[in-house]
């Protein structure tokens, strides 16, 4: 079955790129270089909705991006959520 993203979600950013299993998209709020995370995972709300395995790839792709925005932009703090 393919992936089947929210039209908010999608309306509402861009897609850069894939890690793992989880599109990564950049918020159409100009203001803030607000990242998205969407594992490509019908029917799951919550992180808890998916397998360690799962949750451990969506963990491994923030890492990555957050080193990446903590690079480019030297924030004081992440926001994470």
């Amino acid at each position: 079955m393919s992936f089947n993203l929210d039209k908010r979600l999608a309306s509402d950013s861009s897609y850069l790129t894939t890690i793992g299993i989880s599109q990564v998209r950049l918020s159409n709020d100009s203001r803030y270089p607000w990242l998205i995370l969407i594992p490509e995972i019908n029917d799951s709300l919550e992180l808890v909705d998916l397998s360690l395995a799962q949750q451990l790839d969506v963990l491994k792709a923030s890492n990555i991006i957050s080193r990446a925005l903590k690079t480019c932009f030297k924030p004081h703090k992440l926001n994470i959520a």
